[in-house]
């Protein structure tokens, strides 16, 4: 996980706590949660305190992974305060379905943070640090993407910096 994926959730948890005034027992899913280079996860260790938690899915077992899920169409008993899904779109022709599901997922008020793979970025695996193999999807996002997809949103904000795309919403 690269430094500027750490900086954005660390300042979209800032920009959550304007719209909530919940800080801890947060229920947090992180969609893409295999750990391969770091986690967003121990960001969330005060805010899932006191009753909180944190619960990761992904398409592929390993660590940090919870329950191996497809994230356009997992569904949960419970809604979230918090989804965050970092690293993923660009490694899915289906990233649209999962910010829709994102936010059907997300409590009335609830964040959804994302970072993603922007313009100029070079094409990289899903797997490991690799090169991408001849049969990985792979395409970045834009901004302008993005944007088009928050609308369901009632506030949101993109985000380009360097080759990250990256946004919070609410909902």
């Amino acid at each position: 996980m690269h430094k500027n994926v750490l900086d954005w959730v660390t300042q979209s948890l800032e920009i959550q706590k304007t719209f909530s005034s919940k800080t801890v027992g947060i229920n947090v899913l992180e969609i893409g949660s295999l750990d391969i280079n770091g986690s967003v996860r121990p960001l969330f260790n005060e805010s899932i305190s006191q009753g909180g938690s944190f619960f990761g899915i992904d398409i592929q077992e390993g660590p940090g992974v919870d329950l191996v899920a497809d994230a356009s169409v997992y569904q949960s008993d419970k809604l979230f305060d918090i989804v965050v899904c970092a690293e993923v779109f660009e490694h899915t022709a289906v990233w649209p379905k999962i910010v829709r599901n994102s936010h059907s997922l997300l409590v009335p008020g609830g964040m959804f943070i994302a970072t993603m793979a922007g313009e100029g970025r070079p094409p990289h695996s899903a797997i490991d640090e690799n090169p991408i193999r001849s049969w990985e999807y792979y395409k970045n996002v834009t901004g302008k993407d993005l944007e088009e997809k928050l609308a369901i949103f009632s506030t949101w904000e993109v985000n380009v910096k360097d080759t990250d795309t990256r946004c919070w919403a609410v909902k």
